[in-house]
Parts: C-alpha cells; structure tokens; sequence
C-alpha cells in the first residue's frame, strides 16, 4: 500500500508530464504547418473590349473567377490576361477586385498605338513594367504598370485602389469572386482577351493541429510520454516499502539459564575417637531446631 507520502509523489509526476506533454504538442504546432501552396484558377471565357462600338465598358463587365475554400492567407500572387488583342492597347484599362474589396488597376495606357497580340501575365516579381509609347509588347511577365491617372470605371466598378503592385493583397483570403473590370477609354478601336483570364494564387496553409504526443502518469509513479516514432520517459520513483515482520519464527538461541549453586561443602570436622560430628543445618532464623 502507497503511503500518502509516495501518492503525492505520484500527483506531482502526473502534473509534471502533462505540462511537458503541452509543451511538445505547442512545439508540433508550430512544426507541423504544410508548405505554402499555389493554385490557378481562371475564366476562359472571352472578353470583347468595348462591347459594343469603339469605346465603353467590356462584355462582360465584370468576368468574373471563383476561388474556392477558405480561411487561407495570400503570399503572393500573379494575373495572366489570356489573347490580349488590340489595335490601340493604350485605350485599354484593366482594374481587378479581390474578394475582400481591395483593389488595384494593373494596367492602364501602356503600348502606345501599336497592334498587341499576346498573353500578358502581372507579376511582382517580373524584371520591369509594361512599356510606354507605340512599342509592341510581346508575351511575358511584367510588374503592374499604370501610366497616368484619373482613369474612369463606370459602375458596378468600386473607386480604385491608391496600390501599386499586387502585394496589396497579400495576407487576404483568396476564398471568393474575383472581378476583372475592362474598359476602352477612346474610340476608334476595338480588342479582346479571347482566352479570358486566370489568378495564380501562392497561400499559407494554416498550421496543422495534430497532437503527437500524450502523457501518462501511471500507478507507479513512472511517467511516459509517448510520441507516434518514439517514447521518452522519467526516472521511476521508487518506493521501498517497509519492510514487515516475518510471521515465521527464527531458530532461537538456546541461552542456559542460571543454575544455581551448591552452597559449598563444608569439611566434616573430626572427632576424637574417629568418629564425625553431626552437620548441624543452616540456622534459619526460627529460633531453633525442633
């Protein structure tokens, strides 16, 4: 039987343990999070630009894309528009609102009066922006490039954000609609994205909460923490019972017992004529023989 002494010895392991098991779980959280992880999704849709004459709003107005799922994180992300055709690019504004109502205008009056015919992809991470002036643009990855200011978008367009690159989004949740607003702000020309457009969108998976490992206080006092490849565990507390005493009798000692002693023989005295004179017996106190 445990005395109380080794029971609290043994509440004192089972709390220890549980706080070692908390730390560890804490440190599989921030551990165990998945790598950040890219997904496009895209409306390959046409879109004629304007939509009707040689100036206005495009059809449709806006294209829309829906991302999927939700409670992610944007690192980072890029805008492909898909069969760029115009005769006179530099009439060609292009606005995009994400889910969260931020927006950004990521191409405005750039390439001059010279024929585009290209996939043109909006990309923080390109080498420069789009040019200016009757310069053709070919296929590639350019940063967001908006030449001048005051560019109109008719409604249901929101106001245009005061951002300069797509980083504006960052750290928002990609889950939602997407709207791709375009417009030809001069008449006299006409184009498309006939390939429509796609988002390539670069998220932060959220950390994975899988508790790995579980503390065990046992009746022992022994305390093991348990992980799914490993197990670690303390130092038993040992507790030597008392010893208790044997029922069984040992062989005892044989010790003599006092043997008491012969008073000592006192010599017959002689007698003349060789006889031995009586011994008188001890005088006891009683005043006397009878």
């Amino acid at each position: 039987m445990n005395s109380p002494h080794s029971t609290g010895n043994m509440f004192r392991l089972g709390f220890a343990a549980m706080a070692m098991a908390l730390t560890l779980v804490g440190a599989a959280l921030m551990s165990d999070s998945t790598p950040a992880q890219a997904a496009v999704v895209s409306n390959a849709a046409a879109i004629t630009i304007p939509a009707a004459g040689t100036a206005g709003p495009a059809s449709p107005y806006p294209s829309q894309i829906t991302y999927p799922g939700s409670g992610e994180t944007i690192v980072s992300m890029t805008v492909t528009l898909n069969g760029f055709t115009h005769a006179f690019p530099d009439d060609v504004d292009v606005l995009l609102v994400g889910p969260t109502g931020t927006s950004l205008i990521i191409m405005s009056d750039v390439g001059g009066s010279t024929d585009i015919s290209a996939n043109v992809t909006i990309d923080d991470a390109a080498a420069g922006q789009l040019p200016d002036g009757n310069v053709l643009i070919p296929t590639g990855s350019y940063q967001v490039t908006n030449i001048g200011a005051g560019d109109p978008f008719a409604a249901p367009a929101p106001a245009p954000g005061a951002g300069t690159a797509l980083s504006v989004f960052n750290g928002t949740d990609p889950a939602g609609t997407w709207s791709l607003y375009v417009v030809d702000d001069l008449a006299g020309d006409i184009g498309a994205l006939s390939g429509g457009w796609s988002i390539d969108v670069t998220v932060a998976a959220a950390a994975t909460a899988t508790p790995t490992h579980t503390a065990t206080a046992t009746s022992t006092g022994t305390v093991v923490v348990a992980t799914g490849t490993a197990t670690e565990e303390t130092a038993p507390k040992t507790h030597t019972p008392t010893p208790e005493v044997s029922s069984t009798p040992e062989a005892a000692t044989e010790v003599p017992s006092a043997v008491p002693t012969s008073p000592p023989v006192q010599p017959s005295p002689t007698v003349a004529g060789g006889g031995v004179s009586p011994i008188a017996p001890p005088d006891t106190g009683s005043g006397g023989y009878r």
